[in-house]
């Protein structure tokens, strides 16, 4: 849902503008949020909602057909799921596209880590729900799109901004994040540094990071700007307390998994990554864009058990993409057409040692190179006429991954294979009077199995057997926007999906292992409203209805059973007052359906519902303003379960979550 933003400042003619008459970019082609022939939620985060920045899930809250679950273990990372896209993911993101001011987050072959974000810098955050291959390519079930601050335009001309937080709270939490931005002649130049650390509520689950941003904005004139960016990251500590069986889990909800404590389960990163992006107004029509990453991640990981339980990982991913985009008007009909490609590439060293406890040393398992090759050509039309808009196109990849056995004398584990994949994809839009306007949309998207999948399969003697999973998606919706006062959004969508894949555990191998399910069906309904009955109040609420079930299955009788891992109800209503002096309240609901633990649906966890409540006080001085808040989580001290594991062996699927907690805090702005 689209919510405007204070106005900006700079220079409304050539590529700066204000900041209210952003559109949704995303979708590669610049649309308004009411005109968008997609599902898209768009959202601008106000500064006076004040709470530590310790998760993106807080973030992703009032969007629906979103769900997220595992923001306590911060050695797995954040589960999320876009209309079930996602869900089969054991650690980080799957199936879903991440974007950090237009440049990609998500790897190759569709792996996305969120340690790396910096959370306290985001401003805007734009979600394209459904398969979305034509505008990212692999592994886009959905897209999520953030825009940090020096990206959202904020007014640095009248005097250099200076931002500090810091906050304390149950756990012995504490995080402390410091901003400096400033307008330097054509240059805009930004520094944000931030250190979390926690004890977590569970034994064994703890952790400590530290992350910095420089970046730099240069307008060589009102036509041409170039972005360039760093980034670094170090986590020395993200300890995994495992999941645990049903009995253990009702009994002593702080409990670790013992195994998780006796390998010392958990794992430590260091990440650098360094991004540029260059964008020139050829002419008042044409427009050419450009960009190019690159990433270094070291990852050490310690597994809860002796066989192949430790791996050390070193990635280098790197890409670069460009665009040229055509605007024609004749006739009262306007065209805007964009060419473009991405390209990139992943090139993952991956050790596995096993363990023996009580004897000192490793013994090396495995050693291999992994390597993930992706290009990608697209081309995209929108056609404007009147109140109707109307658009299309196509994307074609080709995706090449390589596992080279470094191991074994043979080489026996190597493995490769391609992988192409042809991308359609149309919508359309039209406006009725009062500022409203239906859509409807076909897309298309393609998601690859990840190189560690592929590896884990490899070992398991069961890689051959792996293909994409592709789907198909018909949405249908409405929408109005009556200026600040109303927004609201409702749409019913369908995706097919074949060969979609899950895990599943062997009894003869550690990991879990992947496999093509064969056919599955998502069908529901979501809708969202933004409601302002007076300027101090404003009312969210949104719903989700998702009905994600096996239509065929290749190993069993399954069809019919709900898809593991996901709510059939989701539902929030968060209620924000601001007050002129200063004062502010926000109370957020969540409201969370029962959950299918297994592909048979023979065990379930229950509803329940989460209140969190947030405090704070803006005191406005002469040439600062310090803002304490108050955030209590879990306000009705649910009995529930951070994160479920799907499919666990062991019947180990619960990882419980704390029961009422707080925390408290400062900012100081001058």
């Amino acid at each position: 849902m689209h919510s405007n933003a204070v106005s900006a400042q700079i220079d409304t003619s050539g590529l700066w503008v204000n900041v209210d008459s952003i559109h949704i970019t995303a979708t590669r082609i610049s649309k308004t949020w009411l005109r968008s022939t997609r599902a898209v939620s768009d959202l601008q985060f106000s500064n006076s909602k004040l709470a530590p920045d310790l998760t993106l899930q807080d973030k992703l809250t009032h969007i629906p057909g979103v769900f997220s679950l595992n923001a306590q273990n911060m050695a797995q990372d954040l589960r999320i799921s876009i209309r079930g896209f996602g869900t089969r993911s054991a650690f980080g993101v799957r199936g879903i596209k991440l974007i950090i001011d237009g440049i990609p987050e998500t790897t190759t072959d569709g792996q996305g880590q969120l340690d790396a974000i910096p959370l306290g810098l985001i401003s805007n955050l734009e979600v394209i729900r459904g398969p979305a291959s034509l505008l990212y390519g692999n592994a886009s079930g959905g897209v999520i799109s953030m825009k940090t601050l020096a990206l959202s335009n904020a007014n640095f001309l009248a005097k250099p901004l200076l931002s500090a937080k810091l906050a304390y709270g149950s756990f012995n939490t504490l995080q402390a994040q410091a901003t400096y931005a400033a307008q330097l002649a054509n240059t805009t130049v930004l520094g944000h540094g931030s250190y979390t650390r926690s004890d977590g509520f569970r034994a064994h689950s703890g952790y400590s990071q530290a992350q910095f941003k420089l970046r730099g904005d240069h307008r060589f004139s009102k036509y041409s700007k170039l972005t360039a960016s760093v980034d670094y990251l170090t986590s020395p500590r993200a300890q995994d307390p495992g999941g645990l069986d049903r009995t253990l889990s009702d009994s002593i909800r702080s409990l670790a998994r013992p195994d998780n404590v006796d390998f010392n389960a958990g794992e430590e990163v260091q990440q650098v990554k360094g991004s540029a992006a260059y964008t020139y107004k050829v002419s008042p029509t044409n427009t050419f864009e450009t960009y190019a990453f690159y990433v270094n991640r070291g990852f050490d990981g310690r597994l809860p058990f002796g066989t192949s339980g430790v791996i050390a990982l070193d990635r280098d991913y790197f890409g670069q993409g460009a665009s040229y985009t055509v605007e024609r008007n004749k006739n009262n009909l306007k065209q805007t057409i964009k060419w473009g490609y991405d390209v990139s590439s992943q090139l993952d060293d991956r050790q596995r040692f096993d363990v023996i406890l009580g004897v000192p040393g490793r013994l090396l398992s495995t050693n291999q190179e992994e390597i993930f090759k992706n290009v990608g050509v697209y081309v995209i039309s929108d056609f404007n006429l009147g109140s109707f808009s109307f658009n299309m196109g196509w994307r074609f990849d080709h995706n090449n991954i390589k596992l080279i056995d470094n191991f074994t004398d043979t080489g026996e584990r190597s493995f490769s294979e391609d992988f192409t994949a042809f991308n359609p994809s149309i919508g359309f839009n039209y406006e009725l009077p009062a500022q409203a306007a239906v859509f409807g949309s076909f897309s298309t998207a393609f998601e690859t199995p990840t190189l560690n999948e592929v590896g884990s399969n490899v070992l398991a003697g069961l890689a051959a057997n792996l293909r994409p999973q592709r789907s198909r998606n018909y949405e249908l919706g409405a929408r109005m926007e009556i200026e600040k006062d109303l927004k609201g959004q409702i749409v019913l969508f369908q995706t097919n999906t074949l060969d979609e894949l899950l895990p599943f555990s062997l009894d003869s191998f550690p990991s879990l292992v992947f496999e093509n399910v064969g056919t599955t069906i998502r069908r529901g309904i979501e809708l969202e409203v933004d409601y302002r009955p007076f300027q101090a109040l404003r009312t969210q609420a949104t719903y989700s209805y998702g009905q994600f079930e096996f239509d065929q299955h290749s190993r069993t009788e399954l069809s019919g059973n709900r898809l593991p891992g996901l709510p059939l109800h989701t539902g929030t209503i968060t209620l924000t007052y601001e007050h002129t002096s200063g004062v502010s309240a926000s109370m957020e609901n969540r409201f969370v359906g029962d959950i299918f633990l297994d592909n048979e649906n023979t065990v379930n966890e229950s509803a329940y519902l989460l209140g969190h409540l947030t405090l704070s006080y803006a005191y406005r001085g002469d040439n600062f303003t310090a803002s304490p808040f108050f955030n209590v989580r879990n306000l009705y001290n649910t009995v529930y379960h951070d994160n479920l594991r799907i499919n666990a062996f062991g019947a180990r699927y619960y990882e419980p979550a704390p029961g009422l907690h707080f925390f408290a805090g400062v900012r100081v702005k001058l």
